[in-house]
């Protein structure tokens, strides 16, 4: 292209431009078509030749001079050492599916990443110049604020990270306040239960011992008759009839018959031995029985005592749904649980302070951005109104708005939507340029 030697039009276009040109029906349009469906146009079965199961369109792009369609692809790991292949595969039936690098994609990924390939100057929607985000780019160019505007969007997204971080530690700390309270009247209650470890065996041991105190002493004493006690019928031999003596009176009584008898010989000796040791053994046991009784404590306070303690041990831990023995470890874990959950409120303290300074930060830097941006737009439009009245429409204006956002509605680009307002004809208003 030359310039005109009566029009003052701005520097060559870049080599990032391409032309189609040919007569009416040579194929451009099926050219832009293919390439629009590549990029996510909506499809249907007209696309497809007749007799044909599909029809498959398949573009290659170098991403050189396309460093953030490298950057799409990057973040989404779909990068392929520097080339891109969107490939489209529409059925008869209509139906279609979509591959970027040789991976299936949403149409709406298709259309995303087709925008920053490339803009087709024509008839069809896929002009950048159209979108506000462009506007927005060309302003900052022109600006020269490409790099603050960087570090805007920078600041924005940790001040937001930070937010999110503190929204969801607002809503743990909430849950653990819940959690806390649970916690303290478990863990109080545990508390004034005192069990210790160990306890509950001892108490079940001793419980089980009242609990048959009456029997026990009454089996006691009739083992101790027989052993002392019942009367037995004397060897008719040796005594009258119908006198009594104790069982160890007869072994003794045994023993001596046995050591009268003469000669001694071996089985006498191991007889004699064997009674000899039975009789120790039955008065060992007589001794122990008696020192039982004397000692045993059939206490009924304590037995309501023990029956009382057990029941509170037992009901608690059908409580917690666990077995009784685990009581004194469950008291333990859920102190040091409790314990855990103290201190959240400091942290959310810090963290606010945290999200305030930054969110001071972003408007700072976003301020400077804003006024910077203000400066520009005034140059830029009028920049633009200048060649727009060199392509014949001496009444065409062109102008930059930017329109302050709510502070709710701030983003990374900044604290203001920015557009381009257009006219071309005498009388008309400002509209934007879509």
């Amino acid at each position: 292209l030359k310039a005109s030697s009566t029009m003052d039009l701005p520097a060559p276009v870049s080599p990032n431009l391409s032309v189609i040109t040919g007569e009416t029906g040579a194929g451009k349009s099926i050219v832009l078509d293919a390439l629009s469906l590549a990029m996510g146009q909506r499809a249907d079965a007209g696309a497809v030749r007749h007799g044909s199961d599909k029809a498959e369109i398949l573009a290659s792009f170098e991403l050189d001079l396309a460093p953030l369609a490298q950057q799409w692809l990057n973040d989404r790991e779909l990068d392929s050492e520097n080339h891109c292949i969107l490939r489209r595969v529409v059925s008869k039936d209509g139906r279609s599916r979509g591959y970027i690098n040789g991976r299936s994609s949403t149409l709406q990924d298709l259309k995303d990443l087709g925008s920053l390939l490339i803009n087709i100057h024509g008839q069809h929607e896929h002009q950048a110049l159209l979108k506000k985000d462009t506007h927005r780019r060309l302003l900052d160019n022109f600006a020269k604020t490409d790099s603050l505007a960087k570090t805007t969007a920078t600041t924005y997204r940790q001040w937001q990270l930070k937010r999110d971080y503190l929204d969801k530690l607002k809503t743990r700390v909430a849950e653990n306040g819940d959690r806390a309270e649970l916690l303290h009247y478990q863990v109080q209650e545990l508390a004034s239960l005192n069990l210790m470890e160990g306890e509950l065996k001892k108490l079940e041991e001793e419980h089980k011992l009242l609990a048959n105190a009456e029997q026990n002493q009454a089996n006691c004493h009739h083992s101790l008759a027989i052993l002392n006690d019942l009367a037995c019928e004397k060897d008719t031999h040796s005594q009258q009839k119908g006198e009594a003596v104790a069982i160890t009176d007869l072994l003794g009584q045994a023993i001596r018959h046995l050591e009268q008898c003469i000669p001694q010989n071996e089985t006498l000796k191991q007889s004699i031995e064997l009674i000899n040791n039975a009789l120790i053994q039955t008065e060992e046991a007589a001794d122990s029985l008696r020192h039982y009784l004397d000692s045993f404590n059939s206490d009924p306070a304590r037995y309501q005592a023990l029956d009382e303690r057990l029941s509170s041990i037992y009901q608690l831990a059908r409580k917690h749904k666990i077995p009784a023995e685990q009581m004194v470890t469950l008291h333990q874990q859920l102190a040091e649980e409790l314990e855990s959950l103290s201190g959240g409120d400091e942290k959310l303290e810090a963290l606010e302070n945290e999200c305030t300074a930054l969110q001071q930060e972003y408007v700072k830097i976003a301020s400077k951005l804003s006024t910077k941006r203000a400066s520009a737009a005034k140059k830029l439009s009028k920049a633009i109104g200048e060649q727009i009245s060199c392509l014949g429409m001496p009444q065409g204006k062109c102008q930059v708005t930017l329109v302050p956002l709510d502070a709710g509605n701030y983003s990374s680009q900044g604290m203001e939507s920015i557009e381009f307002l257009v006219t071309t004809n005498a009388g008309q208003p400002l509209k934007p340029l879509t």
